[in-house]
């Protein structure tokens, strides 16, 4: 079995946007810091339209810029360093 990474990337976007409905709903919590990196990056990767959107798409752009369309290694790379900044 192979797993293509944008399928699996897109799997874990909407398991936690599920996950944040169910934290939020439940006054459980929030999402970890993580999460929410993982979320924007996913969003600067793969959002269809990002110029002139509202948030998330807008903090996404200003946490990572426009990653559609750049290499995978290179958007790992800034998923990476926001990770590390965020520690």
């Amino acid at each position: 079995m192979e797993l293509n990474p944008i399928d699996t990337e897109s799997l874990a976007f909407f398991a936690l946007m599920n996950l944040g409905e169910i934290l939020s709903h439940r006054n459980l919590g929030q999402l970890s810091m993580e999460e929410s990196v993982f979320q924007l990056w996913y969003i600067a990767c793969h959002a269809p339209e990002l110029e002139g959107a509202d948030d998330p798409f807008k903090s996404a752009l200003e946490a990572f810029g426009d990653l559609r369309g750049r290499a995978r290694a290179e958007r790992l790379s800034a998923g990476k360093r926001a990770l590390a900044e965020n520690a």
